[in-house]
This record gives structure tokens, sequence and C-alpha cells, in this order.
């Protein structure tokens, strides 16, 4: 068996799209950083979808609570 692993540099510049899914209360602070982000932070490989083509951010009512 073979398997390919990338990087985040690789993810932002081949994606055609990419979706983030923040499920749940304990993921209320990366929702709300992640919406708040305005590019890549490599501190924080989520951050990512900032910067990829045709992001989308999808978030349940608790991880979304207070926006």
């Amino acid at each position: 068996r073979y398997g390919v692993t990338v990087g985040v540099e690789t993810i932002a510049r081949h994606s055609k799209a990419a979706v983030m899914i923040v499920w749940g209360e304990g993921k209320r602070l990366a929702f709300q950083k992640l919406a708040a982000a305005r590019g890549y932070d490599p501190d924080w490989p989520a951050s990512v979808i900032c910067v990829c083509r045709e992001a989308e951010i999808l978030a349940d009512k608790a991880a979304a609570a207070g926006q």
C-alpha cells in the first residue's frame, strides 16, 4: 500500500475548494479564531482555510454561539 503526504502549502496551492467543519461547543474558540483570521498562520495549520480558493467554514449552533 502507498500513501501520499502533502503539506499545508500544497493544500493551499492546489485545492479547487476547501471546507472546514467546526462542530460542538468545544470548537467555539476555534470557530471564532477562524472567522477572524485574515491569512495563514504557520503556528495554527487550520488557518490554511483562509488562503484556499472557494473556502467555506461550516459550524453548528454550538460552535458558532456568540457570533
